[in-house]
Order: C-alpha cells, then structure tokens, then sequence
C-alpha cells in the first residue's frame, strides 16, 4: 500500500513536498519522519495526506515513532509564518531547535522538580495579582494579564508564585527573557526559590544540550524553561503559563534572519494554547497599554517597592547652569554625590548608553568625521582596544592619528563621550575609586556577566559605568546613587518609539538605586530641565506620559492605533537597487486599504557594504496587510542581486 504525505520541510520552502510511505499504518497530522531532499537526510514533519505527485516521488525512511507536534504547534508554525512573511519551513527550523536527526536517545538528568518549601510571604497588593493569576490558571483558557509594579515591587515574586503550583502539578511555564547574557541573578533567584535550576534554551549552549533539551521539553520532563526568543518555539507537552519578563524591552524584536517579535508571538501562541500569558515590566509598552484599554488585556499594578525599600529621590541637573569644562562631563552636583557614596562604603552606577570612548573621530581642519568604509556611519573609538570600530558591521582599524583626507596630524581629536570616557575622567577626579565597565564590550557571555557581578555584589566595585545593559533587572543592595550623564541624547529622534524607549530606558536605570533599607537617589544631567519627559520622570508619573504618548499617536494615526511595515532592499549594486525599487514602484496597490510611502534611501543608506532603499506601508488594524504586500510583491520579478526584507511592526527605523 502507498500513501502521498504532504511533508513540511525545515528549509526556506513555504509549501511542503510531497512524498510517499510504504508502510500498513496512517501517519498522524504533526508526525516528524526523516526524508531525502537532494542528496541529504532531513527531519520533517507531516502536515497531511495529498494526491499531488510531480515525477518520481522519494519514500518517507524513518517515522519516529512518538515524536509527534501538538496540533497547536502546527497552527503556530503556520501563523507565525503568515503574519511575518517568512516561509514555514524556517520557522520548523527554530521549532526543531537544531536537531538533524533523533536516532539517537539521549538522557535529561534532573533536579527533583518537586519545589520546596518556602516562606517567602507577599503583601497584600502581590496576594491580589497572585489571585488574579490563579484565576486565569483555573479556567485552563487564554487570558492576558499585564503585571505592572514600579522597580523593586516584587512582580518577579509573584509569578514564581503560580510557577511553583504549575510545577508540584506536573506542568510546564515558560518565562522568557530580554537579555539573557544577564540571567545569573534571577537564575540563581529561580533556584534558591524552587529548590532546582529551570532549563535554559539561548544560543550559548550547546548542541548537546540543546538536544537534551528539547527532548526533555518535547517529553514534558522539563517543567520550568527560561530563555530568550527561541525558547517560544520550542514543542512543549504540557505548557500552562508564560511569562514575558521585561515585556516592553526592544531585545524580543529580533531583526535578522527571521524577523518577528517574540513578544507578541509569545501572544499568539498562549492563545493558540489557551493558556495565560503574563506581561511584566515597571515600564510596559504602549501596545500592552492600549490592549488593557481596549479590554484585550488585564491589569494588576504593584505601587510600592518590597521590605521598608522606598523609591529613589530624582533631582534634575540643570547644564545650563552647571557649566562644564571642555573635556568633562561630569558636573559638580553629580562629582559631590560620587564623593558621598563612596565616602559611605555603598556604590554608584553612571549610566551613559554609548559604547567606547568617543562615538566621533573629527579633524577640525577639515571638518571630516572618520567614516566606516562599509557603512554610511561613524567609526567608534575603543581607546582600551586602540581601535576605531563600526558598531553595525564590526569594521575596525587602528586608531587614527592623521586625517585621510587633509594630512593633518595636530587637529585630529576624539568628539564626545563614551562610558570608556566616562570611566576615565572618573579615575582623574576619584582616583581611589574602584570602576567597572558594565557593556557589551565587558560582557560578551554568561561568564564574564557572572564575573563582574560577583564583583559588584562581593563590593570589589565602587562605581559601575554602563549603557543599557546595567538598566535590565539587576539587583545590588548597595547601590544607592544613579547618575545619567546625557539624557538629552534620545529626547528628539526619527522614529514613532525614540520618547517611548527614552522613558522607559530612564526610568529602568533609575530604578538600580535603593533597593534595600538605604534610599537612593537619581541625578539627571540635561540641558533641557523643561521637558515633559524628565519632569514626569521625576515626578514618578508614568500614567501622565503614557496619556500624552499615546494621544500623540492617536492624532498621528501611528501605531497602536494603525499597523507599519517596512520593505528594505539591499545589493551591492545601487544601480540594481534602484531598477528593483522602480519596479515595486510601479505596482504599488491602487487601493485605499494602505498607504505606501518611497522608495527613499534608508537613513543608514550602506550598511556592509550594501546601499539600501526602502518603502513604509501603513494600514489600519483591521485590514490584512500582509496578504496586499504578498499580492504585490508576487509582480515583482526580484533580481538576484538584490535582496529583499519585510518587517512587520517594525521597531527600527534605521
């Protein structure tokens, strides 16, 4: 007997092939064989029977048995698929989580997943969230619940809460985090908590583990999974809760590759599961804000910080007033709480969102800035390093001390700070200080996260320089003093989220001081004192800005009032670059359902190496923009010199 099976394949096909099976038995819908395509064996997963044949079909070789998708995971593959214009058959590449083949068993040795005890008590206000919680958990339906709390609050508390009841259940949760090179606190939190190390799937372990991984989540053995954006495709067997930490961070848009945001799939998936999803964050998105007035979400709020801790004192500083010297960035109101702090034995974070020593290499003789060969951008100062570096495309060179264009070799000068500039002119005015660079250029894995944390908290460290990385949940009791050297950079930018992420990126990074007994205190360095934005910070009114925000977008008509995508179009020709864009151009939809703005060059018009145009297609909610673009672009015949990306809800601009 021979049966034709439809055969979805984890490869840049949206359509599967077809191909035959021998065997007596019926293959069920989400049944994962192994096939030949081409000359290789591969894993697929059965999406149905067919009578489509072309030519000679190849045989199905191997069923396993027992490794078989949920039928809600299928729906998720497809829809995911459709809503970010990507073909399936790479998103069952993320959802086999690298497996090429199950021939071999593997073992998952685990921790007891019985919790322990705990008397870890909650306030009244964590009790009623945890309530609601419990709730949702019991009706076994999707349900969305923003857990909003101000820094400090205990909203991690309360999720381990119900995370410990799925667990003595049997059932498995899937927390997801923003940046996961910066888990060792909360991991170590999670086991002193639960009594056992969850599962964690990111891109830093390793093949094995993956696969012993994924099978023990595949089995249901695994029933607490932490991780970053891949960890949502994983095949779980008995998922109860999500939990998206740190909702509103921009690191769960991922912008290469397959391009979608993992927080709104995280959506989509609980309600394909029908079971809830939990958004926490001191600072949540807009689009979670909107969805709680539109009744699609709800809301819990926690108002007040954990033990006697109290929210931070903010004072703005005035630079108008506070005049700097050439060369200094620090000013004295900021240098005299430094002083302070470090008199008392406790420590400080500088937060400056700027890598390096000097975003500019600029030679005032000619008036040229130091450029990226590859990049229409700025090469980046190292001076640790003694490089100049391209932060797109990883560019570098030696230090320049002679101007390319004009010879020049006395007015070739170092233009802004970075947090290595920072770093250094602290060493100048608290020479006795013990500084630490906390930046992705510090911290490029688990271990030296690890490292440098141990150093903060064993109070090895007097003051901690960062970008944003030292803004994402981190928790050290002596930290008692924030001092944000520019918060101007990001009050004025190109696209719809710059006030949005400002805020949020502000009021994330104040919320290091005072956590514990000593209450903290923020200093805001700014030239413009008058903005809504620093004095609703300072004043603590979060509800404020995200009125006048999302006013700003209603009369706007942006989202989440409306929906944007972005067509960018890349080649190393910018000729063929062009000839594509006019050809898009020119079959651009004749309906009012989108508006389509360009083609114009991208503001980061080359970037490696590539020139790059693009269109902005905007609709309102209720239209099915992806099936227009999908019309449209199936007229266009695409060179092969160009390539094209679409992102749907697009957060970078650039």
């Amino acid at each position: 007997m021979e049966t034709l099976y439809s055969v979805l394949l984890p490869l840049r096909f949206d359509k599967p092939f077809t191909y035959k099976y021998t065997g007596e038995d019926d293959l069920s819908h989400g049944q994962l064989v192994k096939v030949s395509f081409r000359s290789t064996e591969i894993i697929g997963v059965i999406i149905g029977k067919t009578n489509e044949s072309h030519g000679k079909l190849k045989e199905i070789s191997k069923v396993y048995r027992g490794l078989k998708f949920e039928e809600s995971l299928i729906k998720f593959i497809g829809r995911v698929a459709d809503y970010n214009m990507v073909p399936r058959g790479l998103i069952l590449k993320m959802v086999l989580g690298g497996n090429k083949h199950f021939d071999k068993e593997v073992k998952f040795e685990i921790e007891a997943h019985k919790t322990i005890s705990n008397l870890v008590s909650l306030r009244e206000e964590q009790q009623s969230a945890l309530e609601l919680i419990q709730e949702k958990l019991s009706q076994n339906q999707y349900s969305s619940i923003l857990l909003e709390g101000i820094t400090g609050s205990g909203k991690t508390e309360v999720y381990l809460k119900a995370v410990e009841e799925l667990i003595n259940q049997g059932k498995q949760t899937l927390v997801l985090l923003p940046e996961i090179v910066l888990t060792t606190q909360l991991m170590q939190r999670f086991e002193e908590r639960l009594g056992f190390k969850p599962v964690q799937w990111h891109s830093s372990i390793s093949p094995k583990e993956k696969k012993i991984y994924w099978e023990a989540v595949f089995s249901g053995k695994a029933k607490f999974i932490v991780g970053a954006r891949s960890a949502l495709f994983l095949p779980y067997r008995n998922l109860k809760l999500i939990v998206i930490d740190e909702e509103h961070d921009q690191s769960y848009k991922q912008e290469e590759g397959v391009i979608y945001n993992a927080r709104d799939m995280a959506i989509l998936r609980a309600s394909l599961e029908k079971v809830p999803i939990i958004l926490s964050s001191a600072t949540p998105s807009l689009e979670s804000i909107y969805n709680v007035k539109q009744n699609k979400s709800e809301k819990v709020y926690l108002s007040s910080r954990h033990g006697t801790a109290t929210l931070p004192e903010i004072k703005i500083v005035d630079l108008n007033k506070e005049q700097l010297n050439k060369g200094e960035w620090i000013s004295p109101t900021l240098k005299s709480h430094l002083e302070e702090i470090l008199a008392s034995k406790q420590q400080s974070l500088l937060f400056l969102n700027r890598r390096g020593y000097a975003p500019i290499t600029y030679c005032s003789n000619c008036k040229t800035k130091v450029e990226c060969p590859d990049c229409n951008f700025w090469m980046v100062e190292h001076k640790k390093k003694g490089v100049l570096q391209c932060h797109y495309c990883g560019y570098s060179i030696e230090k320049v001390q002679k101007c390319t264009t004009c010879g020049s070799t006395e007015k070739v000068f170092a233009l802004g700070p970075g947090v290595e500039r920072i770093e250094e002119e602290i060493k100048k005015l608290l020479p006795d200080a013990r500084t630490v660079l906390f930046t992705s250029d510090t911290i490029e894995n688990h271990k030296e996260a690890e490292k440098i944390i141990d150093a903060i908290m064993n109070n090895e460290v007097d003051i901690v320089i960062g970008t944003q990385m030292a803004a994402k949940g981190l928790h050290f009791p002596k930290l008692n003093l924030v001092g944000i050297i520019e918060a101007d950079k990001n009050l004025v930018g190109g696209d719809i989220r710059t006030l949005e992420r400002t805020y949020q990126l502000l009021h994330q990074v104040s919320g290091r001081a005072g956590r514990e007994a000593e209450k903290g205190v923020v200093i805001i360095q700014t030239y413009e004192p008058e903005s809504a934005l620093l004095k609703n910070l300072s004043n603590g009114n979060s509800e404020k800005f995200y009125e006048a925000e999302l006013n700003d977008r209603m009369e706007a008509d942006m989202p989440p009032y409306s929906k944007l995508a972005i067509i960018t179009l890349q080649s190393i020709s910018e000729q063929a670059c062009l000839d594509t864009a006019d050809q898009i151009a020119a079959h651009i939809p004749e309906t009012g359902n989108i508006t389509v703005l360009g083609p114009s060059p991208a503001p980061i018009f080359m970037l490696r190496k590539r020139y790059r145009y693009r269109f902005i297609i905007k609709s309102a909610k209720n239209i099915n923009m992806q099936k227009i673009i999908a019309h449209w672009l199936s007229k266009i015949n695409l060179s092969p010199r160009v390539k094209l990306k679409i992102d749907i809800d697009p957060y970078s601009f650039l």
